[in-house]
């Protein structure tokens, strides 16, 4: 059995994601998905720096919906989790938009695996996993 050694948190955290979300084609969002915005999970250090630079916890509310979106548009949205980062981004049923918001032109979409890849990425860099609360 193989050991994944646990990465240590740190300054150089933002460098590793900046680099790991570069991998992340960009999405040419119409600000129609928000039904999508409920409860997920992120590392640790991506919900503490969600927490720092809007000085609100990441959290859902009593019908389920990101606290961050204020007029069905991100209000975290350049410090917004891998997980968010792919919706739209992969070739997969789950994380598809349903409105048609897809890849820039010249990006093609990842696959599933390719996902899984980065969102495992993800927690080896900012510690476990959390899931947002409701409030």
């Amino acid at each position: 059995m193989t050991m994944t050694r646990r990465l240590p948190l740190g300054s150089n955290a933002r460098e590793r994601f900046a680099a790991l979300y570069s991998e992340i084609p960009d999405v040419q969002c119409k600000g129609l998905c928000t039904q999508a915005c409920g409860p997920i999970a992120m590392s640790a250090f991506e919900s503490g720096r969600m927490l720092a630079t809007t000085g609100v916890s990441p959290a859902v509310d009593g019908e389920m919906s990101c606290i961050y979106l204020v007029r069905d548009r991100c209000a975290a949205y350049e410090v917004r989790p891998a997980i968010c980062r792919l919706f739209g981004a992969v070739d997969s049923p789950l994380l598809t938009c349903p409105h048609g918001c897809g890849v820039a032109e010249g990006q093609r979409l990842l696959t599933d695996a390719e996902a899984r890849d980065i969102l495992h990425r993800a927690r080896e860099i900012g510690g476990p996993s959390i899931t947002v609360p409701i409030r």
